[in-house]
């Protein structure tokens, strides 16, 4: 199978693309490109190794500096990346199919019937937990990202950055077949709501590993209404962020609100 390669390419003489190249040779010290299987033969990718503390940084250097077809990702741990180059080999739709399938689907509808799919199985279960639950006295924006920390002492820790030949960050599930495990949405499904947070929300991919995604935004919901509204379908979209996580729709809109970056995780 070819790669899948979309817009300009700037490659160095060793085919690596140049932008990131470039950027890679202006940090200190120099920074060292090279192929990674994250994508498999689904699409080109490029990666290095930096501590976990410039990761964020990086990626917004190799964004700002991206050639039309590109995208930078933050993988997480050298173990991410690894995972993630197993899992590529379970999608058996090519990207194009992914991208096709994703652009006919109603998003609105898919919520819907996540939504749908988490409500409790009766009445007792529903006593047992209100999943809603109530507007927390005090809440704190997220705005800080994971995956370049260790989850266990939350200290920086060495940090895949990838450059990925995609034509925007939402079709980078799709080059990494990644999702359709478990809870996890199908790459499609993923794709088509990246496409609406990105119209509604201005959020963009950041970071994606074996399990977890992480976005960045730029709209965030400025009122309880809204934030309401969003982690509704964040919720419906990711439960574990709610069940394993806030503990409540509500708790999970106050973090919502004015936040910077939003974090998924599929158990």
């Amino acid at each position: 199978m070819a790669l899948f390669r979309r817009g300009g390419k700037s490659p160095s003489s060793d085919g690596a693309p140049g932008f990131a190249r470039e950027v890679l040779t202006r940090r200190k010290p120099k920074g060292e490109l090279r192929r990674t299987a994250i994508c498999g033969d689904r699409a080109e990718a490029w990666a290095t190794v930096v501590p976990g503390d410039g990761a964020v940084e990086l990626w917004t250097q190799l964004l700002e500096a991206a050639t039309p077809g590109w995208w930078p990702i933050i993988v997480g741990g050298e173990e991410d990346e690894r995972r993630l180059a197993e899992s590529v080999t379970f999608c058996p739709s090519p990207v194009e199919a992914v991208l096709a399938t994703a652009a006919g689907l109603d998003t609105a509808s898919l919520l819907e019937r996540w939504r749908r799919d988490n409500e409790p199985l009766d009445e007792e279960e529903a006593l047992e937990w209100d999943v809603v639950g109530e507007w927390p006295e005090t809440s704190t924006p997220n705005t800080e990202f994971v995956l370049p920390f260790d989850i266990l002492t939350k200290q920086p820790r060495p940090t895949v950055v990838a450059v990925i030949a995609v034509a925007d960050h939402s079709e980078v599930p799709a080059a990494l077949g990644w999702g359709a495990w478990n809870e996890c949405p199908a790459p499609e499904e993923h794709v088509a709501v990246l496409r609406r947070w990105s119209g509604l929300y201005e959020a963009q991919l950041v970071g994606i590993s074996g399990d977890v995604v992480e976005m960045r935004v730029g709209r965030p919901p400025s009122n309880r209404d809204a934030a309401m509204a969003l982690a509704q379908e964040q919720y419906a979209y990711c439960p574990d962020i709610v069940l394993q996580g806030t503990e409540s729709i509500s708790t999970l809109g106050a973090t919502l609100l004015g936040a910077t970056t939003w974090y998924f995780w599929w158990d």
